[in-house]
Protein backbone atom coordinates (compact mmCIF):
# COMPACT_ATOMS: atom_id res chain seq x y z
CA UNK A 1 0.00 0.00 0.00
CA UNK A 2 2.85 2.37 0.77
CA UNK A 3 4.24 1.86 -2.75
CA UNK A 4 0.90 2.66 -4.37
CA UNK A 5 0.53 5.84 -2.30
CA UNK A 6 3.97 7.04 -3.34
CA UNK A 7 3.13 6.39 -7.00
CA UNK A 8 0.08 8.59 -6.60
CA UNK A 9 2.32 11.33 -5.27
CA UNK A 10 4.73 10.91 -8.19
CA UNK A 11 7.65 9.48 -6.21
CA UNK A 12 8.22 6.35 -8.24
CA UNK A 13 11.76 5.70 -7.00
CA UNK A 14 10.50 5.59 -3.41
CA UNK A 15 7.66 3.34 -4.54
CA UNK A 16 10.20 0.87 -5.93
CA UNK A 17 12.12 0.94 -2.64
CA UNK A 18 8.88 0.12 -0.79
CA UNK A 19 8.24 -2.80 -3.14
CA UNK A 20 11.84 -3.99 -2.62
CA UNK A 21 11.21 -4.03 1.15
CA UNK A 22 7.94 -5.93 0.67
CA UNK A 23 9.73 -8.51 -1.49
CA UNK A 24 12.36 -9.02 1.23
CA UNK A 25 9.50 -9.77 3.66
CA UNK A 26 7.57 -12.04 1.26
CA UNK A 27 9.53 -13.04 -1.86
CA UNK A 28 6.60 -15.10 -3.20
CA UNK A 29 4.10 -12.23 -3.54
CA UNK A 30 3.32 -12.08 -7.26
CA UNK A 31 1.35 -8.85 -6.95
CA UNK A 32 4.28 -6.95 -5.45
CA UNK A 33 6.58 -8.05 -8.30
CA UNK A 34 3.90 -6.97 -10.77
CA UNK A 35 3.49 -3.55 -9.15
CA UNK A 36 7.25 -3.03 -9.00
CA UNK A 37 7.32 -3.89 -12.70
CA UNK A 38 4.70 -1.22 -13.36
CA UNK A 39 6.78 1.33 -11.45
CA UNK A 40 9.91 0.39 -13.38
CA UNK A 41 7.96 0.60 -16.63
CA UNK A 42 6.90 4.14 -15.67
CA UNK A 43 10.59 5.01 -15.24
CA UNK A 44 11.34 3.41 -18.65
CA UNK A 45 13.49 0.72 -16.96
CA UNK A 46 12.06 -1.76 -19.44
CA UNK A 47 14.47 -4.69 -18.97
CA UNK A 48 13.93 -4.61 -15.20
CA UNK A 49 10.18 -4.22 -15.65
CA UNK A 50 10.08 -7.22 -17.98
CA UNK A 51 12.04 -9.31 -15.48
CA UNK A 52 9.61 -8.35 -12.70
CA UNK A 53 6.59 -9.13 -14.90
CA UNK A 54 8.00 -12.53 -15.86
CA UNK A 55 8.75 -13.40 -12.22
CA UNK A 56 5.28 -12.23 -11.19
CA UNK A 57 3.80 -14.33 -13.99
CA UNK A 58 5.60 -17.48 -12.81
CA UNK A 59 4.46 -16.92 -9.21
CA UNK A 60 0.89 -16.11 -10.26
CA UNK A 61 0.76 -19.26 -12.37
CA UNK A 62 2.01 -21.40 -9.47
CA UNK A 63 -0.54 -19.82 -7.14
CA UNK A 64 -3.47 -19.97 -9.57
CA UNK A 65 -3.99 -16.19 -9.66
CA UNK A 66 -5.77 -16.07 -13.03
CA UNK A 67 -6.99 -12.47 -12.84
CA UNK A 68 -3.50 -11.21 -12.01
CA UNK A 69 -2.10 -13.35 -14.85
CA UNK A 70 -4.25 -11.51 -17.38
CA UNK A 71 -2.97 -8.12 -16.18
CA UNK A 72 0.63 -9.34 -16.24
CA UNK A 73 0.22 -10.72 -19.78
CA UNK A 74 -1.14 -7.38 -20.97
CA UNK A 75 1.88 -5.54 -19.61
CA UNK A 76 4.35 -8.08 -21.01
CA UNK A 77 2.65 -7.65 -24.40
CA UNK A 78 2.84 -3.85 -24.10
CA UNK A 79 6.62 -4.09 -23.59
CA UNK A 80 6.90 -6.02 -26.86
CA UNK A 81 4.87 -3.49 -28.87
CA UNK A 82 6.20 -0.11 -29.82
CA UNK A 83 3.66 2.62 -30.56
CA UNK A 84 4.12 4.33 -33.90
CA UNK A 85 4.54 8.07 -33.55
CA UNK A 86 4.84 10.67 -36.26
CA UNK A 87 7.33 13.31 -35.29
CA UNK A 88 6.85 16.16 -37.72
CA UNK A 89 9.89 17.95 -39.05
CA UNK A 90 10.14 21.45 -40.31
CA UNK A 91 9.11 22.16 -43.88
CA UNK A 92 12.76 22.22 -44.96
CA UNK A 93 12.84 18.42 -44.53
CA UNK A 94 9.43 17.75 -46.04
CA UNK A 95 8.46 20.64 -48.31
CA UNK A 96 4.75 20.89 -48.99
CA UNK A 97 3.78 18.49 -46.19
CA UNK A 98 1.45 19.76 -43.50
CA UNK A 99 2.69 18.08 -40.27
CA UNK A 100 -0.78 18.36 -38.74
CA UNK A 101 -2.21 16.18 -41.52
CA UNK A 102 0.71 13.75 -41.75
CA UNK A 103 -0.49 11.46 -38.96
CA UNK A 104 -3.97 11.39 -40.48
CA UNK A 105 -2.54 10.33 -43.84
CA UNK A 106 -0.52 7.51 -42.25
CA UNK A 107 -3.55 6.45 -40.26
CA UNK A 108 -5.57 6.17 -43.46
CA UNK A 109 -3.01 3.82 -45.03
CA UNK A 110 -3.52 1.03 -42.52
CA UNK A 111 -4.99 1.70 -39.10
CA UNK A 112 -3.53 -1.31 -37.31
CA UNK A 113 -0.09 -1.32 -38.90
CA UNK A 114 0.72 2.27 -38.04
CA UNK A 115 -0.90 2.43 -34.62
CA UNK A 116 1.27 -0.36 -33.24
CA UNK A 117 4.47 -1.70 -34.72
CA UNK A 118 5.72 -4.98 -33.33
CA UNK A 119 9.35 -5.01 -32.19
CA UNK A 120 9.62 -8.77 -31.82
Amino acid sequence: MRGQTKNTLGRVEEEIASFDAAIRINPRDAEVYFKRGLARKALRQLALAKRDFEHARNLAQEQGLTELLSFIDQDIYSLNVKPFRVIPHSSEYAPGVDPDRLKEKFHDLDDELFIEKSVI
